[in-house]
């Protein structure tokens, strides 16, 4: 399925893709809903301004075929700070040689005043947070004592504008804490939007640590040259879309051009974990949003994800959630 259309923000898109394949939209007093039009996608679209400068927004459907969305825009200088549970999203820019690819496990922070170019999304589950933030009120949370971020953002932060920016991180196990929280949110009305804003400073401020460290491993690091790095992340895409039968250790380095020493060491430093071990978290996240979100039984999940015994994922899902499948948790 494409899609061609010209958008500034998820609002239009909804009623401009909403008006033709019918979308429905509410609106509570904090918060606007949006249930994506069937033909293209199961699920919503929930969005909340929760200061001037500072919105969120929540992102959770399955797409029933790959989408690709041809944009051309132009708008006011924001940032889109997106962290993602599942799916990913291909950005690619007519002015540019350069693709990006942003996916489950995977935080970023774009700064693209004007956009001509292609966001493609895969069949399947799309879930992230995509929190949008002036240079103004970030630059009130950001000041020169972080002097570890790049200077790129400390220039646009001081009002000089390049034409594109884009800064992936990794994840931390504070930050996929904090996204499945602000999915879960227990309240309603002035205290959902409460909430959600301390949780959206949350993973801005996780991003920013996270940031600091990637670019502080990678520069230290002995084993893995700056170059290595993204057949680092394109073995971890490989992972993610084969959770059920991923590929060996060997064969997932030559894969990525890479031997089997240096892939292991690379995972190490750039994840701050094994192969098997960021393989395992993910085979769990995908777990859990599917015990949330799907009418599959725990056995049914767990083949899903890739393991063969019951009782082993129940054994590794309740030492890292801290509560058993069974419960369905929605912590």
């Amino acid at each position: 399925m494409e899609i061609s259309l010209s958008f500034q923000n998820i609002q239009e898109l909804c009623h401009m893709v909403g008006n033709s394949l019918g979308a429905a939209y509410q609106q509570d007093k904090n918060e606007q809903i949006w249930q994506l039009p069937p033909q293209l996608a199961e699920g919503t679209v929930r969005r909340l301004e929760l200061r001037p400068g500072l919105e969120l927004l929540l992102h959770n459907h399955v797409n029933r075929e790959p989408i690709r969305f041809l944009t051309d825009y132009q708008v006011e200088p924001i940032f889109s700070c997106d962290f993602w549970l599942a799916g990913q999203e291909q950005i690619t820019m007519y002015n540019s040689s350069e693709d990006f690819v942003f996916g489950a496990g995977q935080s970023r922070l774009a700064f693209v005043p004007s956009f001509s170019g292609v966001a493609a999304q895969p069949k399947g589950q799309v879930t992230y947070i995509e929190i949008n933030i002036t240079p103004e009120t970030l630059s009130n949370f950001v000041d020169e004592s972080f002097k570890d971020i790049p200077l790129q953002l400390r220039q646009i932060l001081r009002g000089k504008y390049p034409k594109k920016y884009f800064q992936p991180a990794q994840m931390s196990s504070t930050m996929l804490v904090a996204a499945n929280q602000a999915f879960s949110c227990p309240y309603r009305g002035a205290s959902r939007s409460l909430y959600l804003e301390g949780k959206a400073l949350e993973l801005i401020a996780g991003y920013l640590e996270q940031l600091s460290i990637d670019i502080e491993e990678v520069n230290n690091s002995k084993f893995i040259k700056s170059g290595d790095v993204e057949r680092i992340y394109q073995a971890r895409e490989i992972l993610f879309k084969n959770l059920e039968t991923p590929p060996s250790l060997i064969n997932l380095a030559r894969l990525v051009g890479l031997n089997d020493y240096k892939l292991k060491q690379g995972f190490q430093q750039v994840f701050g974990t094994t192969v098997f071990g960021c393989l395992q978290q993910q085979r769990l996240e995908k777990a859990k949003l599917l015990l949330q979100d799907s009418s599959l039984n725990v056995t049914a999940i767990a083949q899903r994800v890739g393991y063969a015994s019951p009782s082993s994922f129940h054994r590794a899902f309740k030492k890292h959630f801290g509560f058993s499948p069974r419960s369905r948790g929605v912590s």
